[in-house]
């Protein structure tokens, strides 16, 4: 005997229901509620996926381990061109227990990259100094992802400087 079936689907609902043909008497029925997908949700508050979390702990440990990669090449590099104070086998180290070696750099780093900066436009320095300012440079590159979108429409750029005559993105 042929039975019917039928369904109801909603956002987060499937019921369904079984008859049968000829005498149209329910055979059986039922509905299955799908767990909602995220946090805080109808609450007003910003709602997140449940794998948020897990999501921001991964880009934070990828961040880390990003920026642990390229301090390490770039003292490679300054090792091999003697411009860090430290040996091969100290950043060897380093990279195998993951511990700073800063007590053979305390030196190094009370070199201020800024003033040495500038100190390098009027007269030679030396290679240390060199190589702590391109390590600097290591520490301090690319743009910090808070202030991406922070204070945009105050900018200079997008109302100008009327002061200098200068029309910004609102005028153009």
């Amino acid at each position: 005997m042929p039975n019917l079936l039928g369904l109801y689907i909603d956002t987060n609902v499937i019921g369904w229901t079984l008859l049968e043909q000829e005498t149209k008497k329910i055979k059986t029925m039922g509905t299955h509620v799908f767990p909602v997908g995220c946090e805080n949700f109808g609450s007003g508050k910003r709602e997140l996926s449940r794998r948020a979390m897990k999501r921001f702990k991964r880009t934070g440990r990828l961040r880390y381990a990003r920026s642990f990669k390229r301090k390490s090449k770039v003292l490679e590099i300054l090792i091999d061109n003697k411009m860090c104070p430290l040996s091969k086998d100290d950043l060897e180290m380093w990279k195998r227990e993951k511990v700073f070696p800063e007590s053979k750099l305390r030196e190094w780093f009370k070199i201020n990259p800024y003033s040495t900066r500038t100190k390098a436009l009027q007269e030679k320095i030396s290679l240390h100094q060199i190589g702590r300012i391109l390590y600097q440079f290591t520490l301090h590159r690319g743009f910090p992802l808070v202030d991406r979108n922070s204070g945009f429409k105050e900018s200079a750029m997008f109302s100008g400087i009327p002061a200098m005559n200068r029309p910004g993105i609102k005028e153009a």
